[in-house]
């Protein structure tokens, strides 16, 4: 069975960041875990990062 990498619906942005990087990939599904085992509820993206950390930067000059 392949090694799927995902992350959990209330994890970080810096966690998730942190798995892209390290596993050198683009996106991650995102799972909810339910008791017949985990359903995906969406894809976050290098892009979605990104844009989530220009928005908070909008009002701070880094």
């Amino acid at each position: 069975m392949p090694n799927i990498t995902y992350c959990v619906k209330n994890e970080s942005l810096i966690q998730a960041a942190h798995r892209l990087i390290n596993q050198q990939i683009d996106a991650l599904p995102v799972v909810e875990e339910q008791p017949e085992g985990f359903k995906v509820v969406g894809r976050l993206t290098k892009t979605n990062i990104t844009r989530a950390f220009l928005s908070l930067s909008e009002n701070h000059e880094l």
